[in-house]
């Protein structure tokens, strides 16, 4: 399931953020401090993505070097017997 925001300003039509939305949340803007806050909020989401990425990565390469230490323990035990 997506999350959309969609941006209903005063008086004016409702518009999607992102394209090809199919859920949608309605956020009134009031005034000129409406879209400010709305690009804020994706800035900070598209920082929280980016981090969120940064640790997948880091947690797939964790996984990979377990899997190394794992091999070279198990090649160890094979010549100890």
């Amino acid at each position: 399931m997506a999350w959309c925001l969609r941006v209903v300003p005063s008086g004016g039509e409702s518009r999607s953020l992102w394209p090809n939305c199919s859920l949608s949340w309605g956020l009134e803007a009031s005034g000129g401090g409406g879209d400010d806050r709305v690009r804020n909020l994706r800035d900070e989401v598209e920082g929280v993505k980016n981090i969120m990425t940064q640790n997948v990565e880091r947690i797939l390469a964790r996984g990979e070097n377990l899997d190394h230490l794992r091999n070279k323990t198990e090649d160890l035990e094979a010549t100890v017997r």
